[in-house]
């Protein structure tokens, strides 16, 4: 109990009334809710600035992935006159052949002002850290509290997962996420139109997030009572029609095998019978990532339900629960305590566990940005659950933490700030991996040289890591080449890294055997590349200290097809 301080200069009638001496906790709590606004406006400011100036090294040190090209390639060529064009695919022209993203292009006006990479990372921070504003607002009200909402905040912005999302390239789920955050805070405020306003941003950045949108259906479904129904009777309609319509209609709108972004003087280029066939009978997205489930969505879906032996099999392994605990531990496992909430989670939860790909079941991925919604709001109401729990409970209505009372408010949110903390060790923060893995200058500068020498018109391919440097650039495909990407014929330079450990994996080399379906025929991408007659090598850095997967010096090699009409490569840079 508070102390009480005595007035010893006045008594009587007319004397001031004894106050309460406030302890520490209590000052401390005073002063964060005075200044809870600007402490928020601080702490997203410093959010952004950090992850913003991290994004920026990140990239400049090679180590920002391929995905950056199916973003930034359509905005640029956008901003250039082709509408979305994206040169990855030997099926389809558009970047809409990756997912149906209509957002992307919202983004074009920025990217024609500031045509640079680190604009893109800019704003994904920048629309990340507002992420926490909702947060803020729905936990100040659940508590009533400024700086529980604080605290809800900083553990959002301190996530582990948000984080190493943030340091992945661009991409269109971190608007995603933010929407949905928004979305659901105005949801629950009743305010239909902002409601609606966020979840059209929200389903306009990724198909999948239709599904979620439904889920808020669902969700005020079993909250009738206080939810009107015309704010949840519409997300319910619309969410599952909208995929639907998505994977019937547009995605294979533009799909049409034998269509691709080639360099004119390669024309006309044909893909091979195998290689149309493998594109006309299967969904790439589909069949890539759920091969054995189903070659398209409809086989997906029919055969997880009909075969739950095999459905569980899949999802019940010890990798995908680890991915779940670790997915829950920057929370303290509170959001156990929201299991409406929880709904928002299972279409990409299904998503990710039904995958073979191990990226799908990685905290660390894009892929698990999107729960990242329902996992902080219902850290919030979890909390608020337990805590009425624990203060029913006999049995815990009288522990204590220390001097906390277990079933205090104070007591669930120290044991939430413990979990954020320690998760910052247990889930490895990214921040110092990106100077630890940052690649060297002796690298870097003859490699960025190397680069600036191949012609501004040439197809080129090339690795991960290597990739999204070559932007902005109208030909560029993967290497490996895969048999949904242009073929051979298409490729007049072949940058890569010897260090890339793709390029070791026989089964990475399909796209090179005469018959695919015969591993006999099966090349090593790096052998396929030191035997072809094809292409000869023109130019290499050589990474001294490091050695490739063969034991091998690591070396950034540039290979150039060998014939007529190939723009041609200046060593000297002249």
């Amino acid at each position: 109990m508070a102390e009480v301080l005595t007035d010893t200069s006045a008594s009587g009638p007319d004397a001031t009334p004894a106050l309460p001496k406030l302890n520490r906790w209590q000052r401390l709590y005073m002063l964060l809710d005075q200044h809870s606004v600007r402490l928020l406006i601080a702490g997203i400011c410093l959010y952004v600035l950090v992850f913003s100036v991290a994004s920026f090294y990140k990239y400049e040190t090679y180590q920002t992935g391929y995905d950056q090209i199916y973003f930034e390639q359509p905005l640029w060529n956008t901003s250039n006159g082709r509408f979305m064009e994206q040169s990855d695919f030997a099926y389809s022209t558009s970047g809409f052949a990756v997912d149906w993203m209509p957002l992307l292009v919202v983004f074009t006006p920025i990217y024609w002002l500031l045509p640079s990479p680190h604009t893109l990372f800019f704003v994904e921070t920048l629309i990340l850290g507002l992420g926490a504003l909702p947060l803020f607002w729905l936990a100040r009200d659940k508590f009533k509290s400024r700086p529980v909402g604080l605290l809800f905040a900083a553990v959002y912005l301190a996530n582990p997962t948000l984080e190493y999302f943030n340091l992945l390239p661009f991409n269109l789920r971190a608007p995603g996420l933010v929407a949905l955050l928004y979305a659901f805070y105005f949801f629950e405020k009743g305010a239909k139109w902002r409601f609606a306003l966020f979840a059209l941003l929200a389903i306009a950045t990724r198909t999948e997030v239709s599904l979620v949108i439904a889920m808020f259906g669902v969700y005020g479904l079993f909250n009738y009572k206080r939810i009107n129904w015309k704010l949840w009777v519409p997300p319910l309609i619309i969410g599952p029609v909208y995929f639907v319509i998505v994977f019937s209609f547009i995605l294979p709108a533009f799909i049409t095998p034998g269509t691709m972004v080639v360099p004119p003087e390669t024309q006309p280029i044909v893909i091979s019978q195998f290689q149309r066939d493998y594109i006309s009978n299967t969904d790439t997205i589909i069949s890539t990532t759920y091969g054995d489930l189903g070659k398209n969505l409809p086989d997906v879906i029919k055969n997880t339900i009909t075969n739950p032996l095999k459905t569980a099999e899949r999802v019940f392994t010890v990798k995908k629960f680890q991915y779940l605990l670790l997915m829950l531990l920057p929370f303290a496992f509170l959001p156990l305590f929201a299991p409406r909430i929880l709904l928002f989670a299972l279409p990409i939860v299904a998503i990710n566990l039904l995958s073979s790909r191990s990226t799908q079941f990685d905290y660390k991925s894009h892929y698990s940005a999107l729960l990242l919604f329902p996992l902080a709001v219902g850290s919030i109401y979890g909390a608020a659950n337990l805590l009425g729990i624990l203060k029913k409970w006999r049995v815990t209505a009288n522990l204590r933490i220390g001097k906390l009372p277990l079933a205090s408010l104070g007591a669930v949110l120290a044991v939430l700030v413990v979990f954020a903390l320690g998760v910052q060790v247990l889930e490895r923060n990214p921040l110092p991996g990106v100077v630890r893995n940052a690649e060297k200058k002796a690298m870097i500068n003859p490699t960025n040289a190397m680069i600036s020498r191949i012609p501004d018109n040439a197809s080129v391919s090339t690795g991960s890591l290597l990739g999204p440097h070559l932007l902005p650039r109208r030909y560029i495909y993967p290497f490996p080449l895969a048999l949904y990407s242009p073929p051979t014929q298409a490729v007049e330079y072949i940058l890569v890294d010897t260090n890339a450990v793709a390029l070791y994996d026989k089964q990475n080399g399909k796209a090179f055997s005469p018959n695919p379906n015969d591993p006999s025929t099966l090349q090593r991408p790096i052998d396929w590349l030191n035997t072809t007659k094809e292409y000869k090598l023109v130019d290499k850095v050589v990474v001294q200290g490091q050695r490739d997967p063969d034991g091998k010096t690591r070396e950034i090699q540039l290979w150039q097809r060998v014939g007529a009409n190939i723009p041609p490569y200046s060593k000297s840079g002249s």
